[in-house]
């Protein structure tokens, strides 16, 4: 009679591991792309939401403005977007305004175009980078991929 063994082979273990391995080298590129899909969802729609807003100041004012955060005391025009911080909701990008012509001012020489600008917070996307939005809903990117991918 011969003897009885109730245990995993060496080879049966390295397989197993291989195994995890190959998932794993498949699993996590996927899973921080979706990250990075959701973090660039944030920048999107707050573009958007400030494009909005810049589109009834400009109803009411016949001007862009480049003012994003509620100046203290402010009234009409002067109180640009009238937000808080140019933080997205969920932190992750910083927006800034550029208008044109160059030092223009609701109260001055009338704004008629402006940029917004998203620079992701404190994580890097080598893909999109830097979003834009312009007053005439042209969409860019700074990254190494198309815009097509990172608006979608």
């Amino acid at each position: 009679m011969g003897i009885k063994s109730n245990g995993f082979t060496l080879i049966e273990l390295m397989v197993v591991v291989v195994i995890i391995g190959i998932l794993a080298a498949i699993a996590i590129p996927s899973y921080q792309e979706y990250i990075r899909k959701s973090q660039r969802a944030d920048g999107k729609s707050f573009l958007l939401d400030l494009a909005s807003r810049q589109e009834r100041l400009y109803t009411q004012y016949s001007s862009y403005t480049s003012i994003v955060v509620k100046p203290s005391g402010c009234s009409g025009g002067g109180c640009g977007l009238g937000l808080s911080d140019n933080q997205s909701p969920d932190k992750f990008y910083t927006v800034a305004i550029t208008t044109t012509p160059a030092g223009c001012s609701p109260s001055a020489t009338l704004c008629t175009g402006y940029v917004l600008t998203a620079t992701p917070n404190n994580w890097v996307d080598t893909k999109c980078a830097n979003l834009t939005l312009t007053h005439t809903a042209t969409k860019g990117i700074s990254g190494a991929q198309s815009v097509d991918y990172c608006w979608r």
